[in-house]
């Protein structure tokens, strides 16, 4: 580590817990190319979050999924594809059970409008 590495791990007290969260959250609803990667590595690093973050984020992630499905706003597919496969890795997390009558039977995935799963693949 470099000293500039080495402060800003001083600063964070070694957890990265709040700092991931908080990033996170403000990532999360944005359609952006950042806000796309951002979730892209949340996914391929899932297994390495705490226990804590994965049960919130996925958390977050359902509360999220639940009001868009209630507006008019419209999100890329690809998108909402990331958004559910990290909430399934978070299923085991969660402290309230996911309502199964919300996932779709040809993909599993949480949804609360119509499931776009043939575009999906």
């Amino acid at each position: 580590m470099n000293d500039r590495q080495l402060e800003l791990s001083n600063c964070m007290g070694d957890d990265y817990d709040e700092l991931i969260f908080w990033s996170f959250r403000y990532f999360l609803g944005r359609r952006t190319i950042a806000s796309f990667c951002f979730m892209q590595d949340i996914l391929k690093n899932f297994d390495l979050l705490s226990d804590k973050n994965k049960e919130l984020i996925g958390s977050e992630i359902q509360k999220f999924l639940y009001d868009v499905s209630k507006s008019d706003e419209i999100f890329p597919n690809t998108s909402l594809h990331i958004l559910n496969l990290i909430v399934d890795k978070s299923k085991e997390f969660l402290k309230h059970n996911i309502d199964e009558s919300n996932l779709c039977d040809k993909c599993g995935f949480i949804v609360y409008s119509s499931c776009k799963c043939s575009l999906m693949k």
